[in-house]
């Protein structure tokens, strides 16, 4: 892995293969932490608190790596990201 200019780092949602297996879950969030190299992965859950769905900074790069992952079923870029300031 390879260091990251926030910069080049967009939001993007990660969204669970499995979102009731707990410890399916747990897995793929540390597996988001260690590409991202940040625990800074924000997870949203429904009013059951089953999880919809991650949301993480990435490059590229990172994001690829993340596809990839068993315990995601899809990406999707944040189209509600905030502009970062200049």
């Amino acid at each position: 892995m390879t260091t990251v200019s926030t910069l080049d780092a967009k939001e993007h949602l990660v969204f669970p293969k499995h979102s009731t297996d707990e410890v399916a879950l747990s897995k793929t969030e540390e597996f988001l932490k260690q590409v991202t190299q940040s625990a800074k992965v924000y997870s949203a859950r429904d009013f059951n608190k089953e999880l919809m769905l991650w949301l993480v900074q990435v490059t590229s790069s990172q994001l690829s790596e993340i596809q990839e992952n068993n315990g995601v079923l899809e990406t999707e870029k944040n189209t509600q990201e905030e502009p970062q300031a200049a």
